[in-house]
């Protein structure tokens, strides 16, 4: 598919809403409004937007605890998100799993969840599903760098290869797990390389060029779903904000964040230029498409805010699936 001009301003949108959204939330936790603690994708949101862009509807995506703009890009509506971080009924997952465990199964989200490595495992269930069905689906699974050390990553890795499943993996390498820097804990210089011992296809490339992150996984998407196997993608970006709202972010180099948080590297600011300096957006555009993003923020908390919380009487409703017979 070639990205037109409404192509281009929609992944702005979803990156910017992305942005907003948890600056929101991180706010709303120092003020001990939101119930739960966040993880924050300060700095990563070409990555989930340029991967969620390149897929279907009905293509399953799976992904962890740094997951707003996957889900948003996916389809997965704003006031239901929100909603969700409130644990209300009116929450995607009924108020049941807050920040983590997300699901919108009618656009593609079966669960989000902050289990390492399991995001592999359970794209290679999908896809395996897929391709018994002869379906033309596909799955994609997104785990950071400390996921790509877990051993069932490598499992996944070598069953996707062996089945020729129609899965891609994408490893968001933000180059810290949890406090660690990737250098300390990999022995191979991009974390992509890793895929070779499974004789699969890789790539290494910029995570923070939103244009990048969609051409090669939209490549990856396209050829699983011609029944040629999986690709392994890494996507090298950066986690501005700590690991979650208890980590104080000192054990970084202050020129190395420095040197991300900068506007060149800065994957919003980076779109910003492009849409400016191509005429997609004027000024006084992007000025207005920034303030009714904030606008429908704003709404959704509200809406979140005033929705009900889940009964006790139904506490046990969703904990089994229920068959019907027809």
């Amino acid at each position: 598919m070639t990205l037109g001009k409404n192509d281009l301003i929609r992944m702005y949108e979803l990156m910017y809403t992305t942005r907003v959204y948890e600056e929101k939330l991180y706010f709303m936790f120092l003020e001990g409004i939101l119930p739960a603690s966040i993880h924050q994708s300060h700095g990563q949101e070409a990555c989930g937007v340029g991967v969620g862009y390149s897929l279907r509807k009905e293509d399953m995506l799976f992904t962890s605890h740094r997951n707003i703009s996957h889900l948003l890009t996916k389809g997965l509506d704003l006031k239901a998100l929100m909603a969700e971080q409130f644990f209300k009924e009116t929450g995607c997952s009924k108020g049941r799993g807050g920040t983590i465990h997300i699901n919108d199964m009618s656009v593609g989200i079966p669960v989000t969840h902050g289990i390492l490595g399991a995001a592999a495992v359970h794209a290679c269930g999908a896809a395996t599903a897929f391709q018994i069905k002869k379906s033309e689906n596909i799955a994609v699974a997104v785990f950071g760098d400390g996921a790509s050390n877990e051993g069932a990553t490598y499992e996944a890795l070598n069953w996707a290869q062996v089945r020729k499943l129609p899965v891609v993996f994408v490893c968001e390498n933000n180059f810290y797990g949890a406090s660690t820097h990737v250098s300390k804990v990999n022995p191979v210089e991009h974390i992509a390389e890793k895929a070779k011992g499974f004789n699969m296809e890789y790539y290494t490339l910029d995570g923070n060029d939103v244009f990048a992150v969609y051409n090669a996984t939209k490549k990856a998407v396209d050829k699983a779903r011609a029944g040629n196997g999986p690709t392994f993608l890494e996507l090298e970006t950066y986690r501005i904000a700590g690991h979650s709202r208890s980590d104080s972010n000192s054990y970084r180099d202050k020129e190395e964040s420095d040197y991300w948080i900068s506007d060149e590297r800065d994957p919003i600011k980076r779109m910003e230029r492009h849409l400016l300096k191509e005429a997609i957006l004027t000024p006084e555009g992007l000025d207005k498409k920034q303030a009714e993003i904030e606008e429908k923020i704003e709404e959704a908390v509200r809406f979140a805010i005033s929705s009900p919380d889940p009964s006790i009487e139904d506490a046990t409703l969703y904990n089994y699936y229920e068959r019907v017979n027809k």
